[in-house]
Formats: structure tokens, C-alpha cells, sequence
């Protein structure tokens, strides 16, 4: 064999060699990057290095790597192909580019693990209604949520209030037992006893001048009073689904009344664009009156409720409500808003009905919302089946819905978040030394949704 043959093959060895070597190295770092999201992963996608050989019959070794927002790398060998040294040059300098561009792709994704910084990198908290008073632990708190990622996350929560609104346009919303009090099925006597008793005791339950220890007496005497007159009314189960679609739970829209005929009764109207934030696109609008096409849409539930509970079912992430309302009429609000996943459990006060149907009482110990502390120990097996999920995003609106994580045990992190819907200037203060983030007549889950952004 000539000296001409042999430099050949050792040429063509050689950029072998160097071909296989930048493609180890990317291709393990593609792997990596799968195992850590846990995700299908593609360059693309992850926005790192979008990597290109062409290998053309008068270029057979010409390389291109393309990194995102930064210069165009190329090299296309001069020479002709049968010259085994451009042929190697080539191919080495497509492994060296190879090699920086896994560099560039890591440095992004650490980049991805950094601690966020509030202002610059989430601008929801650049809102009015977002008050903080210790900036820099928060975002240690977030920095360790993001580094947990989604299989250390749970989500303890608040319903009435807190994943409900406050007020919609100036109004305030129902709560569990306001769409109860509110009911046709209720008499005007029992609602104008419920109101009056709701009239006397929300008072104290908001007073910023007692003591959770002063306002909790009182809070048993309304919940048990409350609930009495409910159950003197005789209300039954299968009328649930119906009284929660007629309540202010429910908002109705009209849909073009006034090109409507008024024959359109029954008509389904399909609607595939709506500006309404919570209506969904697609959806059939069912005739329900003479003249008007309409369709009740879930208005009680803050502002981005549906990506919330979707993205955390998404990702399986257990979402635990622990609620001092009524659990019948909790379930069947978030069940009606298409949003009652499986990774969703509800603590509440649940009704105990007769084989008839009818309610006799309410099951178990009363869940108010000044003694969570008790609920949450008492919880403490399903907490245990999450020993692994010890980072928290907890969600409430009163000082007793800080004691609604206590049945935990290995708490890593934890970022309370809670919603100050009335008393501002009274109650501020307070909420801002026992929540570390607090938001203030804020009708939203845009904070926590950015959060879960940031970590998901």
C-alpha cells in the first residue's frame, strides 16, 4: 500500500474519530438535559444549540452550528472532498464547535437554576397589589422551590377568599355557605337569621384588636348556629348541582341578544372567539332563554384558576384544600369550573345526609377558620404519603390559614402567600410579618402561577 493510500486512511480514521467524539459528547448531554426535566427533550425546545451537518456531495464535510441570538458559525473546507486533510481540518473544527456549543447549552441551563430576581425576572410582582416585606428571603424561598422542582412541590390552600374572589366588580362573592343562604330552596326567614348572624360574627372574625384565642369561641357559636338552621330547612343532595349553577357563583353572558331570534331556544351557538377571560374557546353556548343565547361561566374563582389547577395537574402535583366552608358545595363549584382533578383532595365540613337524601347533620369535628391547626395534625397520614414533597406553596386569607401546613413534618421550603381582601390598612402590617408575600385586593393567581411558572 502507497504512503498516499495509507495518509488517506489514516485521514479518514481520524476524522471519524473526531466526528464521534463531538457526537458522544452532545449527544450526552441531550441525555442529561432529558433526565433533569423529565420531559421529552429536542435542542430546539429547550432553547439551547440547534446543530446542523450537511454533508453534500462537493461538501461532504462541511459543518454549521446555529446558536440562538448569537453569531452563525460555519466552515465549508476550500479544498475538494478527495483532499483527506480539509476533510479531517473540517471535521475537527465541527467537534471543537460541537464541544462549545454543549458549553453554551449548560450555561443556559444553569442560568434556567438561578434564583430569580423578583423585579427584573417576574414582572408580577412589580403589580400594585403585591406587597413583600423581606425581598431577599423570598426569593431564596422561590430559588429553592425552582431547585426542588415539581417532585418536591405540594400546594396547601385555602378555598373560600383565597382560590374564590373577594368582590367581582365591586360585588362581593358568595362563599361556600352563601350559596347555600342565598338558595330558592332556603325560606326568607332562615336567610334573614343566617345574614343576621353573618352580620354579627364576621365582624369579629376580621377584628384587627382580638386575638385568635378571643375571636375562636366565637366562631364555633356561628358555624354551629349556621349550620342548625340549615339543617332544620331539610335540603337535599341531588338539588347541590342546581343551586350552585343559579347562584352569583355563576355569572350569565349574554351572547348577541339582540341579533338573536327568538326562535334560537335550544339553538347551540358555537363560539370560538370570546375576550371573556374565563370562558372557554370552543365551547357550545346552550339557549336558555326566549331571545337571548347564553351560557353561565364561572366567575367566583380568581383570575387564572384554570392554568393554575391545570398546570398542577399537569404535573401531578398534590393540591390540598383545606377549607372552613361547606365541602359539598366546594366540590361541586370546582367540579362545575372543570377544574376537580385527581390530584386534588378537599378537607371541609361535609353534610351527612339520611337514606332520603335530605340533611340530617354535618360529619365529623367542625372545621372553622381559626382552628386549622387541629385539622391539619389530624391530617397528618396524608401528609405522610408526601414525605418526598417537602417543599410548600401555601395559599390563604387569614391569620389561622397559617397554621394549615403544620401537619408536615419535613417542611424543606416554604412560601406563604396570603390574600388581604378587607381591613387593608388595619390588618396590613400583620399579614405582612406572618405571610411572606401578601396581596392586597388582588382578584388573581398571578403571582402563584408565576411561581409555578418559574418551577414547572
Amino acid at each position: 500500500m502507497d504512503r498516499t493510500a495509507v495518509a488517506k486512511m489514516g485521514a479518514v480514521a481520524s476524522a471519524s474519530v473526531c466526528a464521534l467524539v463531538g457526537g458522544v459528547v452532545l449527544a450526552q448531554y441531550l441525555f442529561t438535559m432529558k433526565k433533569k426535566t423529565g420531559r421529552k427533550t429536542k435542542i430546539i425546545e429547550m432553547g439551547l444549540v440547534r446543530l446542523y451537518l450537511e454533508t453534500p456531495s462537493t461538501a461532504p464535510c462541511a459543518a454549521i452550528l446555529v446558536f440562538p441570538k448569537q453569531e452563525e458559525f460555519s466552515f465549508t473546507p476550500s479544498a475538494a472532498p478527495a483532499n483527506p486533510s480539509a476533510c479531517m481540518q473540517a471535521l475537527h473544527l465541527w467537534t471543537l464547535l460541537t464541544t462549545y456549543a454543549v458549553a453554551v447549552g449548560q450555561n443556559q441551563g444553569q442560568k434556567k437554576q438561578e434564583c430569580p430576581k423578583l423585579n427584573a425576572q417576574m414582572p408580577e410582582f412589580q403589580k400594585k397589589t403585591v406587597h413583600i416585606k423581606d425581598p431577599g428571603r423570598v426569593e431564596e424561598i422561590i430559588c429553592g422551590l425552582i431547585k426542588g422542582g415539581a417532585a418536591k412541590l405540594q400546594i396547601i390552600t385555602d378555598f373560600d377568599m383565597t382560590l374564590s374572589r373577594f368582590s367581582y366588580n365591586g360585588k362581593r362573592c358568595p362563599t361556600c355557605h352563601n350559596v347555600i343562604d342565598n338558595c330558592k330552596l332556603i325560606t326568607e326567614e332562615c336567610r334573614k337569621k343566617l345574614l343576621q348572624l353573618k352580620e354579627t360574627y364576621y365582624a369579629i372574625e376580621i377584628d384587627p384588636d382580638l386575638t385568635i384565642e378571643e375571636k375562636y369561641p366565637y366562631m364555633v357559636e356561628w358555624y354551629n348556629k349556621s349550620h342548625t338552621l340549615l339543617v332544620e330547612q331539610g335540603l337535599q343532595k341531588d338539588k347541590f348541582a342546581e343551586i350552585v349553577r343559579e347562584s352569583d357563583v355563576m355569572l350569565k353572558y349574554i351572547l348577541a341578544k339582540s341579533e338573536v331570534m327568538a326562535q334560537c331556544k335550544n339553538y347551540v351557538v358555537k363560539v370560538y372567539d370570546v375576550s371573556l377571560p374565563t370562558a372557554p374557546i370552543g365551547q357550545e353556548w346552550q339557549t336558555t332563554a326566549t331571545g337571548s343565547c347564553e351560557q353561565p361561566y364561572l366567575q367566583t374563582l380568581r383570575e387564572g384558576y384554570e392554568n393554575f389547577f391545570d398546570k398542577l395537574s399537569e404535573h401531578n402535583i398534590p393540591v390540598f384544600i383545606f377549607s372552613a366552608g361547606i365541602g359539598d358545595i366546594l366540590e361541586e363549584v370546582i367540579h362545575q369550573a372543570g377544574v376537580y382533578h385527581s390530584n386534588v383532595k378537599v378537607v371541609s365540613n361535609f353534610m351527612d345526609f339520611d337514606e332520603n337524601g335530605v340533611l340530617k347533620g354535618f360529619k365529623g369535628e367542625l372545621i372553622h377558620v381559626y382552628n386549622k391547626h387541629d385539622g391539619a395534625l389530624k391530617n397528618t397520614e396524608y401528609f405522610k404519603q408526601l414525605k418526598d414533597n417537602s417543599n410548600i406553596i401555601l395559599l390563604g386569607d387569614s391569620q389561622g390559614d397559617l397554621t394549615m401546613a403544620d401537619g408536615v413534618a419535613n417542611v424543606e421550603h416554604i412560601l406563604k402567600i396570603g390574600y388581604l381582601n378587607d381591613k387593608v390598612e388595619e390588618l396590613l402590617e400583620k399579614y405582612m410579618d406572618s405571610y411572606d408575600i401578601v396581596l392586597v385586593k388582588d382578584e388573581s393567581l398571578d403571582v402563584a402561577n408565576s411561581i409555578l411558572q418559574k418551577i414547572l
